[in-house]
């Protein structure tokens, strides 16, 4: 919504797919974890903020977030979205009925 590339540190349930999203976008960087163990080392974390924030290699990151914010912080076109949702879900109030039976 800023306009600021994300840094990931997935723990649980639906964490990692949403880190791979971002990824796959150039929306950030997921924080690589320990290969012997899993878990996430302090160097790992400065080298990915590092990165993300300095480095000419984090510059792509950098600017995708910057296109992405008038998408994100447009709050008309989040309205818009949910107003759409609603009104889907009104005009086949039928058909979720359906479902949930």
């Amino acid at each position: 919504m800023f306009g600021h590339p994300l840094i990931t540190l997935p723990f649980v349930v639906d964490q990692g797919l949403n880190s791979r999203v971002v990824v796959e976008n150039q929306l950030g960087r997921e924080i690589p974890r320990n290969e012997e163990d899993g878990s996430y080392t302090r160097n790992s974390v400065a080298e990915s903020v590092k990165l993300v924030m300095l480095e000419e290699e984090g510059r792509k990151l950098r600017e995708r977030a910057q296109e992405m914010r008038k998408v994100f912080s447009d709050a008309e076109l989040h309205s818009r979205y949910i107003n759409n949702a609603i009104e889907f879900l009104e005009n086949h109030r039928s058909v979720s009925r359906a479902f949930i039976a």
